[in-house]
């Protein structure tokens, strides 16, 4: 009885720092960049691209939706090296790109160079025996930042080694890099609703009432 006992104890006491290093990784998680042919002016968009991605990953409701997505009417992605969700979730949060040799940081590491190439549908590419990621300025121009953040969480993504077909197949967009990007695009446009309330809410308030 003694032994059973103090089995589940030890069960229970690692379940609960598991879960406790696992909040700790998403309250502490960071992005840094390092920014190659950018303006002023586009720095500033993919330095609030940047803090949006930040503030979402510390979200339960990120966890929540990697945790619950699914495909084929199963808690999974497409392509996903095999991986569950939750084993998705740590792997993002673990933040371990494969080229940069800086092993888990925690933090998303990005250098991004902006290219022009206005005869192309491409938004942004990487290669895998690359660190740097290319973004096309036909398209980060008139990208709003949470459109911005959900370019450089897809091609993050690759970075961690996800993949995804290259023809646009049924299954592409359930892959992780386009899933966990939509994912990360739809938290963000909620977020930006969100901010434009708070403001109107508060211009209403300091508004003079007619009557």
């Amino acid at each position: 009885m003694k032994k059973t006992f103090c089995f589940l104890f030890v069960v229970l006491f690692f379940a609960s720092c598991s879960r406790a290093l696992a909040q700790e990784s998403s309250e502490n998680f960071d992005v840094r960049t390092v920014l190659i042919g950018f303006t002023s002016k586009q720095e500033r968009k993919l330095h609030s691209a940047s803090r949006l991605i930040r503030k979402i990953l510390r979200t339960p409701e990120f966890k929540q939706q990697i945790l619950a997505h699914t495909w084929k009417g199963k808690k999974t992605f497409a392509d996903s090296m095999g991986l569950s969700n939750e084993e998705i979730y740590k792997k993002i949060m673990d933040g371990a790109e494969m080229m940069n040799r800086l092993g888990p940081n925690n933090t998303m590491d990005l250098e991004i160079e902006l290219y022009t190439e206005n005869d192309s549908i491409t938004i942004g590419y990487t290669y895998p025996s690359i660190v740097r990621i290319y973004m096309n300025r036909k398209y980060y121009n008139k990208f709003r930042p949470y459109q911005v953040a959900d370019n450089m969480m897809h091609e993050w993504l690759h970075k961690l080694g996800f993949n995804h077909d290259v023809k646009d197949t049924p299954e592409r967009p359930y892959s992780v890099p386009y899933a966990v990007g939509y994912i990360v695009k739809g938290i963000a446009r909620e977020m930006h609703k969100s901010e434009l309330k708070k403001s109107f809410d508060v211009i209403t308030e300091q508004t003079p009432s007619d009557h």
